[in-house]
């Protein structure tokens, strides 16, 4: 079989794209066809001068006539519309919140089909609104100018004056019908909005209201300041009660120093001075008596201390001058007193600290109050800064409605008519030379493009550039058509054609197998092959030629070679006279081709040949045995003729050819226009 497994197994590396050359491409066959040799264009455009000069012509000689002929006279009519620039309602232009239409806007109003309907009512005319916009056109003095001018053009001056003017007053007023229908929808707008922002006041404030209510406050800076006062208050109370408790305490301890240096009996009187002495204890139990009263400080006290102390002198001054006769003792009234002193001091102080207590306590529901009053304070401004914003924007909408209502209650508009439109005094140019001119140019670039489009389209070989950057094969010669005048040329052609041959071939080792693979057998030329061949015999070069043929007559049936391919023999069948062996492509040729190696035999059974030449069937004809075949062989020469063999059909060859590495791959230009030898070559 001809493909074995070492041909099966392809690997993605031998696919090209479509050629070695890379380049864009659609599937296998590459964008490069397209690619020519850049004088190709020219020489387009120089065959088909006639029909590039003529055609532009004709269309331009026609419009002239048919402008001059058929034209009837036009008679235009401007009205200018003028726009101010406004500002909002506080410089007594448009009021605030209200953005002015654009002028893309404006322009299309103008000429919107409601007003066209009015204009065509109001004049009467016989006009479709689409007729009318014909006759209309709009135009700004510059861009971003303010002056906008309608045009109409007719046959009748009168009737377009009277359209531009007619046009323009319908657009004012449908202008100002815009303006305050807008305003209206954004007094609709902002009424909505005031509603909708009431609601959310009046939702608010009932939510403060509730939350105060559930709390039992006004406000909570109010409830702050007034749990600050209480807290300051409490604390103040508790500084002086502990202070109290400091001086308690203080005085306790003294006290209890005094008890226990006081005895609890000292002599009560003595017979000399008992009224005296009588009148000192009952003294000392009057002092004991207001101290539970009063503090140390009060005057009463220190009176009653003066006047003991008075009474304590004239004792002792007694003393040293009488001897007593009788002594009495009993319970000594300072220790008494003292003793009292002292249960009243430890009272104050448990009833102090019971009364701190109490201030604790109390201080602690307080913070804790106050604590939670400043947790919801947060919640309570945002709510009062959302009603404030509310109202803020309440007040802002309440202006503008304000605004827009007294705005509603007169007509604006910030277009008015600048100047009306009068009759004109003579008709409009109609420009004969531009349209011709403009006509005669666009067909000749019209032309232009056909002729370099048939141009792109043509992918028949032309060129060198047309088989070498295309198609990306080297192209072995060029040979023009056989002329009687040139024909030094042709025969020159030819040994070029084999020279280059020889040095590709150079480092082969005879003989060389050399395949004539056509797309076409049209691109066979045998005249030419038989004058190759008669050049090579002049060279000395012997050439055995292996010709695959459909049908076999005569003589050629003895030359067969198809026994030897397929195996049936050892031995090759000798050539023709002619040098020439056949293989006949029966049906067998089909469902079983030759084995490679009996091919590749050809070398070893014809070395006394210098060149071994095999005339390939149509690629479409049996593609594997063509492929093959080209594989094992030098060089393979593909013929084509010059400006009738299709470049896309020869790609179709070279894509099977590159993927099974075909080397020596070359192409052999038959039938050149002598007059194009040289762009050729």
């Amino acid at each position: 079989m001809i493909l074995d497994s070492e041909n099966t197994g392809r690997s993605a590396a031998a696919v090209e794209t479509a050629s070695d050359g890379g380049g864009l491409a659609i599937g296998h066959f590459s964008l490069n066809i397209l690619k020519r040799d850049h004088r190709l264009w020219v020489f387009a455009l120089i065959a088909r001068w006639k029909y590039i000069v003529a055609i532009p012509a004709g269309v331009a000689l026609f419009t002239f006539i048919y402008v001059y002929a058929f034209t009837k006279p036009v008679y235009t009519s401007s009205c200018a519309l003028v726009r101010y620039e406004v500002q909002n309602s506080s410089n007594n232009g448009m009021p605030d919140g209200y953005s002015p239409i654009q002028m893309a806007v404006i322009l299309n109003m103008i000429m919107s089909r409601n007003n066209l309907q009015q204009t065509i009512d109001r004049l009467g005319l016989h006009m479709t609104p689409g007729q009318l916009f014909g006759c209309l056109s709009i135009k700004q003095a510059a861009k971003r100018s303010n002056y906008i001018y309608i045009t109409a053009e007719t046959g009748d001056p009168e009737l377009s004056a009277k359209i531009a003017n007619t046009q323009a007053s319908v657009f004012v007023e449908d202008y100002k019908y815009v303006i305050r229908n807008n305003l209206v929808d954004i007094l609709d707008t902002l009424e909505n909005n005031r509603s909708s922002l009431i609601s959310e006041i009046n939702l608010a404030q009932t939510r403060r209201n509730e939350m105060s209510a559930k709390l039992g406050i006004v406000s909570v800076e109010s409830e702050l300041g007034l749990l600050g006062s209480q807290i300051a208050s409490l604390e103040n109370s508790m500084q002086i009660e502990n202070a109290k408790q400091d001086s308690c305490k203080s005085k306790l301890a003294n006290v209890r120093a005094t008890l226990e240096a006081t005895p609890k009996e000292v002599e009560m009187y003595s017979e000399e001075n008992v009224g005296r002495e009588r009148e000192f204890e009952d003294k000392k139990l009057e002092l004991a008596r207001l101290r539970q009263q009063y503090t140390e400080e009060n005057p009463i006290i220190l009176k009653a201390l003066q006047h003991i102390d008075a009474l304590k002198v004239e004792i002792e001054r007694d003393k040293k001058t009488m001897s007593r006769q009788k002594v009495v003792f009993g319970r000594n009234p300072v220790y008494t007193s003292l003793r009292t002193e002292m249960l009243k001091l430890e009272l104050d102080i448990a009833g102090g600290e019971s009364a701190l207590k109490g201030y604790e306590q109390r201080l602690a529901e307080l913070r804790s109050r106050r604590l939670e009053m400043n947790e919801l304070l947060p919640k309570f401004k945002s709510i009062d800064e959302n009603i404030a914003n509310k109202k803020s924007l309440l007040n802002r909408i309440e202006a503008k409605r304000k605004s827009l209502e007294m705005f509603l209650e007169r007509s604006f508009s910030d277009i008015s008519i600048y100047e009306k439109a009068i009759a004109a005094g003579g008709p409009t140019p109609t420009k004969r030379l531009i349209k011709t001119a403009g006509a005669g140019a666009a067909t000749f670039a019209l032309t232009i493009f056909v002729v370099l489009l048939l141009e792109l389209k043509n992918l028949k070989i032309r060129s060198r550039a047309d088989i070498e950057k295309a198609l990306d094969i080297p192209m072995l010669g060029a040979i023009p058509e056989l002329n009687s005048e040139k024909r030094a040329v042709f025969y020159s052609s030819l040994l070029g054609t084999v020279t280059n041959a020889e040095e590709k071939l150079s480092d082969t080792k005879q003989p060389v197998i050399i395949s004539v693979a056509p797309q076409s057998q049209d691109d066979l030329n045998l005249q030419l092959q038989k004058d190759l061949l008669e050049l090579l015999d002049v060279r000395n070069l012997r050439v055995l030629v292996l010709k695959f043929v459909s049908e076999c007559h005569g003589d050629d049936c003895t030359h067969l070679a198809n026994d030897f391919f397929y195996g049936l023999t050892d031995e090759m069948p000798k050539p023709s006279d002619k040098g020439e062996l056949f293989f006949l492509l029966d049906d067998m040729a089909f469902l079983s081709p030759p084995n490679v190696a009996r091919l590749r035999q050809t070398k070893l059974t014809h070395a006394d040949y210098n060149i071994v030449l095999i005339d390939l069937f149509e690629h479409e004809l049996n593609q594997q045995l063509f492929v093959e075949i080209c594989k094992f062989s030098d060089m393979t020469v593909i013929p084509v003729r010059y400006g009738k063999t299709d470049k896309f059909e020869l790609q179709r060859i070279l894509v099977p050819l590159r993927e099974s590495s075909v080397r020596n791959v070359c192409a052999l230009m038959e039938e050149v226009n002598v007059k194009n030898y040289s762009l050729v070559i």
